[in-house]
């Protein structure tokens, strides 16, 4: 399994965000000689790492710079040009950060997704029961892809009778599998036949894996041969409240 990464840290300063002060620096001290030489004893110099990790303020790290590279200017007209050395983003800082953050959109979208088609579903399949129990009568709940329809079945020789529906929702992330595709509920709200039971299983397989393996909230929506329906979660620890199991 690739390990799961949480946040990924960059430095600023010559890798995002493009740098203006070389030039100042050098021709404040002309015996560093080439770009190579400044970098090379920035990058090692100690005041600078005490200030970047935090160790020193603004007014130390400016004292320590002008003495150890031997500039000629004073504490506050070395802050002003320091102030003015982040230039702008990389031309490829933004396609890459960009790059970085669609993958986690992705994730996003599809786990709201799939709460908001659970939803749906547990809806629909709860307002069938009712119209059930209301009607006094069997009423048949149909899955649609991500969407549903309710009847109320054929009887004596009349067709089913559409009595609500629900368009599927126009995303594409999330897919519907069901062990069955139509449950029926007696006047009693109990499954019909007694025992049929009906698990439908959201996932987005085309964003990420599930929980544990990936970043998606797998849902499913269940119904027991009681009537009772839930969403749950299948990645949940059994015995916890939104297991499945």
């Amino acid at each position: 399994m690739p390990p799961r990464i949480d946040a990924i840290l960059f430095d600023l300063g010559g890798v995002l965000i493009e740098l203006a002060g070389v030039d100042r620096m050098l021709a404040w001290s002309p015996s560093l000689g080439t770009t190579d030489e400044l970098w090379r004893r920035w990058l090692g110099s100690p005041a600078v790492r005490d200030y970047e990790t935090g160790r020193s303020g603004r007014d130390a790290f400016a004292d320590a710079i002008i003495a150890e590279f031997g500039l000629p200017v004073g504490r506050d007209a070395f802050l002003d040009e320091f102030a003015w050395w982040p230039k702008t983003l990389h031309p490829q800082a933004k396609g890459l950060l960009a790059s970085l953050a669609l993958p986690n959109m992705r994730r996003h979208l599809a786990n709201a997704d799939i709460r908001a088609v659970a939803e749906d579903m547990r809806s629909g399949i709860e307002q069938a029961r009712s119209e059930a129990i209301r009607r006094n009568t069997t009423i048949r709940f149909d899955r649609n892809g991500t969407g549903w329809n309710i009847y109320l079945p054929a009887s004596g020789g009349t067709p089913d009778i559409l009595l609500f529906s629900r368009a599927a929702r126009p995303q594409s992330q999330v897919t519907v599998t069901a062990d069955v595709d139509s449950i029926a509920f007696s006047a009693s709200g109990w499954t019909s036949p007694f025992g049929q039971a009906m698990n439908i299983s959201l996932q987005a397989p085309s964003a990420a894996a599930c929980r544990p393996a990936g970043g998606i909230n797998c849902l499913n929506v269940a119904v027991a041969a009681g009537g009772l329906v839930r969403s749950c979660d299948p990645g949940a620890s059994t015995g916890t409240a939104t297991a499945c199991n």
